[in-house]
């Protein structure tokens, strides 16, 4: 294949920098899904990055290898490390806008098991918004359905197998997304602790019967509703992010039901602050 002369280049027009025919200012343009290399705990995954800035209304297009070029420059980095280099390097690459903005989005492990991550950073004139979302799978097990079968074996004077009483089990997804001023994203590991410790129990890749067993014994001495895996949720971020009172939380679980034909699902949206106040009513 021809290589493109060079020293042609500065004859040809720069349709980017041309003025459009409809001088709109466009919100967020880029590139999205790209790979890049990110650090997690000395190991190299693949995170899949979206990179953008404010347009104005008087250039016709943005420079997408510079933003490239901002992101890839930071490969290798952590996750924290790879959206604020780039944010930054992307400041003077693309002097003709003040918006920017980098989203990364990364499978980690906990205790060897995977959850997903997507975490962002956008720089407007007017400051730094940064976030952190985290998927987890877990298990559930109904204390409701439980109850009813310990009172049917009570009335047979069949005890309740030591609390082991069996009821339904599901599982279960939890979701949290937290909202920050500033440049630095909240640390998704702990938040992926918060969620998976409010489930009845975890859910493991490989288990050999006497772990499986084990497993299950401890889902059903833990019963929980949905209801209360996002009430464990809240107040494990009152927990752990307590100092962050002007954040935005947004947590959701869906328990795919196994008496149902249908799933589950509970949500809540509020700052940090409010919720401290609702607990210190508890």
């Amino acid at each position: 294949m021809s290589r493109f002369p060079r020293d042609l280049l500065a004859g040809a027009k720069d349709v980017h920098s041309e003025v459009p025919r409809w001088r709109f200012r466009v919100d967020r343009v880029g590139g999205v899904g790209i790979a890049v290399p990110v650090s997690l705990g000395g190991l190299t995954v693949v995170g899949r990055a979206s990179v953008f800035v404010e347009l104005p209304g008087d250039r016709r297009g943005v420079d997408l290898s510079r933003e490239n070029e901002a992101l890839l420059s930071m490969a290798g980095f952590s996750p924290e490390e790879v959206i604020a280099g780039a944010i930054t390097r992307m400041t003077h690459l693309l002097p003709y806008t003040s918006s920017f903005e980098v989203r990364l989005r990364f499978t980690a492990l906990m205790d060897g098991e995977p959850y997903r991550v997507e975490m962002f950073s956008r720089r407007r004139s007017r400051g730094i918004i940064s976030g952190t979302s985290v998927r987890v799978v877990g298990a559930t097990a109904c204390p409701c359905s439980q109850e009813l079968i310990r009172t049917f074996l009570r009335s047979k004077n069949m005890g309740d197998f030591g609390g082991l009483t069996g009821t339904h089990t599901q599982r279960s997804v939890g979701m949290l997304r937290i909202l920050v001023h500033g440049e630095m994203p909240p640390d998704h590991h702990k938040m992926a602790r918060i969620v998976e410790d409010a489930m009845s129990s975890p859910t493991r890749t490989l288990l050999k019967r006497p772990e499986e067993a084990t497993l299950v014994m401890q889902m059903i001495e833990n019963p929980k509703l949905t209801e209360d895996v996002l009430r464990d949720i809240l107040a494990g971020v009152v927990r752990e992010f307590k100092e962050l009172r002007d954040a935005l939380v947004f947590a959701c679980v869906r328990s795919a039901e196994s008496v149902h034909k249908h799933d589950l699902y509970a949500e809540r949206t509020a700052r940090i602050q409010d919720l401290l106040k609702e607990a210190a009513n508890d």
